[in-house]
């Protein structure tokens, strides 16, 4: 099964029951255009499955079989947090990540990726590897426009336990050979724009990954990458559809 059931926002209706004898049974689902980034507060979550135990036959030939189903999620999603560590008025205009000029440093921008997902089926089921395409890379945004303000003088902002969040992003897999974070913002009033590298390389599906942010100074003083956590389902009241 997979979910969202219908398509939306430019994700084509996957490709599904294809099969290929030289394997055995082997069927394989694949979506395409797929968005790079969302915002993880609005985007769409798109998530496969596969029965956790059992074949094909045993659902059609047993009435009373109950077909569990275990979903993962296709994108990863990323918190970025921060906090202010010398009392001052921070305030950020725009956030972006990757380069256009540095192959290195690109990532997914656009909504050209594929994702495809097989299971074997012989004397006993197997989930083959996703297979993920990334499309297009450069440079993504993942804020512009209105202001986000982070006033050190007040205690919510200054306390590095407890990080405030800057933005949130469902991301598409990719590889890269370090991710740099670029960032326009202002102390107490005066601009300044940076460019730091990210302790990630390799953004995977289903993992949730918190990159932590200290200003002080007029700077960007440390990045952090907590632990990386699995993403896991917490809502499965949801549609899906039936490949």
């Amino acid at each position: 099964a997979y979910a969202p059931h219908s398509s939306v926002d430019g994700m084509s209706e996957p490709t599904f029951h294809k099969k290929n004898n030289s394997q055995g049974n082997y069927y394989s689902i694949d979506f395409t255009n797929i968005p790079a980034w969302q915002d993880a507060t609005t985007g769409i979550d798109y998530m496969v499955s596969d029965p956790s135990n059992g074949k094909g036959a045993d659902y059609v030939n047993n009435s009373n079989c109950t077909v569990n189903l275990t979903f993962r999620h296709i994108l990863a999603l990323i918190d970025l947090k921060g906090y202010v560590a010398d009392q001052q008025p921070y305030v950020i205009s725009n956030i972006s990540v990757g380069s256009t000029d540095v192959d290195g440093r690109k990532v997914p921008n656009a909504s050209d990726n594929a994702y495809g997902q097989g299971i074997q089926y012989d004397s006993d089921k197997k989930l083959i590897d996703p297979l993920v395409t990334p499309g297009a890379k450069g440079v993504a945004v993942w804020h512009t426009g209105s202001n986000i303000n982070l006033d050190g003088r007040l205690p919510e902002f200054s306390n590095p336990e407890k990080p405030v969040t800057i933005c949130s992003k469902l991301a598409f897999p990719f590889e890269v050979d370090k991710l740099y974070i670029k960032l326009n913002f202002s102390r107490n009033g005066v601009a300044d724009e940076v460019e730091k590298p990210i302790d990630l390389s390799n953004i995977e599906s289903g993992k949730h990954y918190t990159i932590i942010l200290k200003f002080e100074g007029g700077d960007i003083v440390d990045i952090n990458v907590s632990e990386v956590q699995t993403w896991n389902v917490v809502n499965a009241n949801h549609g899906v559809y039936n490949w």
